[in-house]
């Protein structure tokens, strides 16, 4: 399963297309409905809906194969009406679990988990661990977490703090403070123990990101862009839960999940996935 081609993809965002890339499947056209959600409205939301229902549509009425990576709503819908169509497939770009939530979107996710079975396909080793049982398929060589086995590194690391996205996930809208707190703490301790390291913001979250720092009175100098890590050495990307541990899109050959104190910010969908994380200690 290293090569596909599809006539036409369905995803979020640039991301989306460059996970397609590196993993070698070709698309002939690919509309990205919500780059990093640039566009929020319900009657823009409702629009991208329908667009990409008709595209789908045409897609089927012409026999053409379908792929999707979005876990958005306005996707997800249309996804599943098409359930049904072989020739459709649901890449999952992004670390996912099965997840347990009881709003729309999850429903639809799980639903198309169970009823797509060896159509979906996973881009990483804790989405595979999660989804196997229900027929999930690796795709080529997925992207692994930094075992413990490979510490302590044999050179100067810069470590790079993955701040959280709970802003803008309904699940996590209770729990924003605990995952700000948890990220800043290993920001704190790396910093304190005389470690290179820095803080990435997601540009999704970018706005609530910056009132956090500001609340928190951490210094401008602390956050380094995406463009900065490109040009550091020895990077190793550092996070309770971020996909970017894992594909290291930026740059870079290491990623880690850590707990603290045997502490954690695993969501119910990763519960089964402690033996992913290595304890903080373990970097100092």
């Amino acid at each position: 399963m290293d090569k596909y081609y599809f006539d036409l993809h369905i995803g979020e965002s640039s991301w989306d297309r460059q996970c397609l890339e590196l993993f070698k499947i070709n698309v002939n056209k690919s509309i990205l409905h919500n780059d990093y959600f640039n566009e929020s409205s319900n009657n823009a939301r409702l629009l991208k809906l329908i667009k990409i229902f008709f595209a789908v549509l045409f897609a089927f009425i012409s026999n053409k194969k379908i792929i999707f990576t979005s876990i958005n709503s306005e996707s997800m819908i249309v996804q599943t009406l098409f359930a049904f169509y072989k020739k459709s497939f649901f890449l999952i770009p992004n670390v996912c679990g099965f997840k347990m939530e009881k709003h729309f979107g999850a429903k639809l996710y799980r639903y198309l988990i169970t009823i797509l079975k060896e159509r979906v396909l996973v881009t990483d080793e804790v989405t595979f661990h999660c989804l196997k049982s229900y027929g999930a398929q690796p795709l080529g060589n997925i992207f692994e977490l930094t075992k413990k086995t490979e510490l302590p590194f044999s050179f100067i690391p810069n470590y790079i703090v993955v701040l959280p996205t709970p802003d803008t996930h309904s699940d996590l809208l209770d729990l924003v403070d605990k995952f700000y707190n948890f990220h800043f703490q290993a920001f704190n301790y790396l910093y304190r123990n005389q470690k290179n390291v820095y803080l990435v913001i997601h540009p999704r979250d970018r706005g609530y990101t910056t009132k956090e720092l500001e609340k928190r009175k951490i210094p401008g100098s602390c956050i380094i862009s995406n463009e900065k890590i490109k040009e550091l050495e020895n990077i190793v990307y550092v996070s309770g839960i971020s996909s970017l541990c894992l594909n290291k899109r930026y740059s870079g050959k290491y990623g880690i999940w850590i707990s603290m104190n045997k502490e954690n910010v695993l969501k119910d969908e990763f519960k089964n996935c402690e033996k992913f994380l290595i304890d903080i200690k373990e970097l100092a």
